[in-house]
């Protein structure tokens, strides 16, 4: 499935993408990079309890601060959604 045919990847200011797998964020990175998109960020993390970078250093307040979340595989793998559900 391409997602951007439906909502235009760059619609979004900046884009996370947050796996446990660092050779899967290798490949979407490439992919990524293939494509031109430049406003996507890797992070090598449990989905269940991710953390932006704009969190840590205070320029976001993590309430509020996403606009959408989207899983596919991972939705299966993780046992506690909720709290990620509430990030948005």
């Amino acid at each position: 499935m391409n997602r951007d045919e439906y909502l235009p990847l760059t619609y979004f200011d900046k884009i996370y993408v947050v796996d446990l797998c660092q050779p899967l964020l290798d490949v979407a990175r490439e992919r990524c990079r293939q494509k031109g998109w430049n406003h996507v960020e890797f992070l090598c993390q449990d989905a269940s309890q991710f953390v932006i970078p704009e969190w840590e250093s205070g320029q976001l307040d993590p309430r509020g601060s996403l606009s959408a979340i989207t899983m596919s595989y991972s939705l299966s793998m993780v046992c506690t959604v909720r709290p990620v559900t509430l990030l948005c």
